[in-house]
């Protein structure tokens, strides 16, 4: 990049921040579109505050499961059996 002093940088962009409404969550993690895509709420607690909280989602076990082709605990958990973007 050239600055304003006539020198030449390096310059390394960050993509630091991602805004994404619930839907496109749902489409980009491949995830039932009534499921939370953080955590593992279960769908009729949606929208109610939890003291304790649920656990996060784990996408490691998720790409573990599609590829042993397990859509049975894929489906359990609101995910998609897709290979997603992500």
């Amino acid at each position: 990049m050239l600055c304003e002093d006539g020198n030449v940088r390096l310059c390394f962009s960050k993509l630091f921040c991602w805004m994404a409404d619930h839907m496109e969550n749902a489409t980009i993690h491949a995830i039932a579109t009534n499921c939370c895509p953080a955590c593992t709420t279960p769908t009729e607690k949606l929208g109610e505050y939890s003291g304790n909280g649920y656990p996060s989602r784990c996408h490691i076990d998720y790409a573990t499961a599609y590829d042993k082709s397990d859509a049975a605990s894929l489906t359990a958990h609101g995910v998609k059996n897709i290979k997603n973007a992500l």
